[in-house]
Parts: structure tokens; C-alpha cells; sequence
């Protein structure tokens, strides 16, 4: 059985990891860091 603060910060997860992969994949923001498309899907 899962430990009730694993589920807590598996729902949490989401909310860091979108908005980190929607800004290291804006081009205007990055310059020549930005990731390509194909790992902005894959992550």
C-alpha cells in the first residue's frame, strides 16, 4: 500500500513539471537551450 505522502506528491507533480517543460521549451525565454519538440512531448 502506498504511502499517503507518496500520493500527495504524486498529484503535486504536475503542477511543477508542466509549467517547467512549457518554459524550457519557449524559445524566447531559453535562446539556444530550448528543447526540441520530439522531448517536450516525451516529457
Amino acid at each position: 500500500m502506498a504511502h499517503p505522502t507518496h500520493v500527495i506528491l504524486s498529484m503535486q507533480l504536475p503542477f511543477a513539471v508542466i509549467p517547467l517543460v512549457l518554459f524550457v521549451s519557449d524559445r524566447r525565454k531559453m535562446g539556444e537551450f530550448v528543447i526540441s519538440r520530439k522531448l517536450a512531448a516525451l516529457s
